[in-house]
């Protein structure tokens, strides 16, 4: 019978105190895992100074699919910042806000994998009951479609609150 050696050494982890940074840095660097990490909100990127300031919105819509004749939305997402129009910094975050719609059938799993929203999560949230102020400007030819299958819900002004 052949005695196999193995490389394992056993170490007493009670008096280890690693960080989530240290812990994070072993798990990258080891080449056997890749470690994603929050986003940190950040209220300020830039302090103010004498240029002028434009608002602008980011909006970010998730759907149930690609196909603009029978997907349906399931989350938007709205971020509102303050910026210089002369070199495009962003100064400050003004608010976020997400609003879910129940598309009255179940997500489909691959969609749950990329955006994180489950059944679960827009349950109980019926077109239009949370988008009562919103006004969202014609954009790529795919949002059209669906503005328009929306109207009651995308029409008014969005006036944050």
């Amino acid at each position: 019978m052949q005695r196999v050696e193995n490389d394992c050494r056993i170490r007493n982890t009670a008096d280890m105190d690693y960080s989530l940074e240290q812990m994070t840095r072993s798990l990258v660097e080891s080449g056997d895992y890749r470690v994603i990490s929050r986003l940190k909100p950040q209220a300020e990127f830039h302090l103010p100074d004498s240029s002028p300031k434009l608002v602008a919105a980011v909006a970010d819509v998730e759907t149930t699919g690609t196909n603009l004749d029978s997907d349906m939305i399931i989350e938007l997402g709205i971020c509102l910042f303050e910026y210089d129009r002369q070199n495009g910094r962003i100064y400050k975050v003004l608010g976020s806000w997400e609003w879910f719609e129940d598309p009255g059938l179940p997500i489909p799993p691959e969609i749950t994998n990329i955006t994180g929203i489950t059944d679960e999560m827009v349950a109980g949230h019926p077109a239009g009951a949370d988008l009562s102020c919103l006004s969202v400007a014609p954009g790529q030819s795919g949002s059209r479609p669906r503005q328009r299958r929306h109207t009651d819900v995308w029409t008014c002004h969005f006036v944050p609150g």
